[in-house]
Order: C-alpha cells, then structure tokens, then sequence
C-alpha cells in the first residue's frame, strides 16, 4: 500500500490561494488512489474550495478535480 494525499485548492477574492489540511488515502497503486478519490465526497471537502489534487508519497500531482458546485471540469 502506498499514502496518496488528496488536498483542496481554495481561491479567495483578494487573489490569495489556500491549501487547506489533506485527506491522507492508503491505496494500491495510482488507479486505486483515483478511485478511490473519485468516490470521496468533494464537494464536502473544504468550505469553498475549487479544486482537489491527489498527491503522491514524492509530492507528484497525480490528478486534479474541479470541486466547486456549477463549475464545469
């Protein structure tokens, strides 16, 4: 098993950009982890975010979704 971590992106209005706590996934392999990512609830992530990333043990971007309601991926 290997830990992914799946993080939010929220963007604020002054243009800053936060990177709120991480979901720690133990998975497989990198399908798994995406699965497994894709099942999770995004849009109850983080208040107001507008991506998640799935990030590997190395810090690699795995994938990224759009989470913000209407918002088009």
């Amino acid at each position: 098993m290997s830990d992914y971590r799946l993080m939010s992106t929220r963007h604020r209005p002054d243009g800053a950009m936060d990177t709120p706590t991480a979901i720690l996934l133990s998975a497989e392999d990198e399908g798994d982890a995406i699965d497994q990512a894709r099942r999770y609830p995004l849009e109850n992530f983080v208040e107001a975010a507008d991506y998640a990333w799935l990030v590997d043990g190395s810090g690699t971007v795995v994938c990224a979704f759009a989470v913000a309601a209407n918002r088009a991926a």
